[in-house]
């Protein structure tokens, strides 16, 4: 189950709700791998080929873009190898930008302040329900 977090500027009045976690769907590979590019549908489809006994999960995590500070959520597939070694891939921001992954807990909690990508204030985070 995920939740949605919203985010809230009292300074300027940007808001975003975030639907982050995962959903019912989100055990289906091929409905959850078109959450990214094609190149990295293509690539998650040839790490899970190669680890037919690996373990994956696809979640929806806060994504703050790198480039142009827009706050998101973003797709994260894992991917427990064989081996023991772990595969990462992220979804990109709308901008094409790359993203830094952020603790939801920590953002709920007021532990981690994000900055309004609008007007650079810091944002007020509540959790507003959760979502299948």
């Amino acid at each position: 189950m995920g939740q949605i977090v919203n985010l809230k500027c009292e300074r300027c009045g940007y808001e975003a709700n975030l639907w982050v976690g995962a959903g019912m769907t989100f055990f289906d590979i091929e409905k959850t791998i078109t959450l990214f590019n094609k190149d990295t549908q293509q690539r998650i489809r040839n790490d899970l080929e190669k680890n037919p006994n690996g373990t994956w999960t696809i979640t929806k995590e806060i994504g703050v873009c790198e480039r142009c500070r827009k706050i998101s959520a973003i797709p994260v597939f894992i991917l427990n190898k064989e081996d023991g070694t772990v595969v990462e891939y992220r979804g990109k921001c709308i901008c094409g930008g790359d993203v830094d992954i952020v603790d939801m807990e920590k953002v709920l909690s007021g532990e981690i302040k994000l900055e309004c990508p609008a007007c650079g204030d810091l944002l007020v985070a509540r959790n507003e329900g959760y979502w299948d």
